[in-house]
């Protein structure tokens, strides 16, 4: 059997409410908001996930740890 030491670094979320996200990921694992954008999504052709197209913007949110060995994690 092989050691396989695997991390998650970074992860991107679609939530539905990001005041609520926010509130979730800083209670529960202490992350902060370290970067807060406005994402056209005329400019990203893969978001959303979904057949029919988007227009518009969203709010992308980049959280993190205080550790080193915490990662970040995106909400959009």
């Amino acid at each position: 059997m092989t050691d396989v030491t695997s991390t998650l670094r970074r992860a991107t979320l679609l939530v539905r409410d990001m005041e609520r996200s926010l509130a979730f990921y800083s209670g529960v694992f202490g992350l902060s908001i370290y970067a807060e954008l406005e994402v056209d999504l005329d400019r990203v052709p893969f978001f959303p996930v979904g057949p029919e197209p988007r227009d518009g913007s969203g709010r992308f949110i980049i959280l993190k740890g205080e550790s080193p060995l915490i990662g970040m994690i995106g909400l959009m």
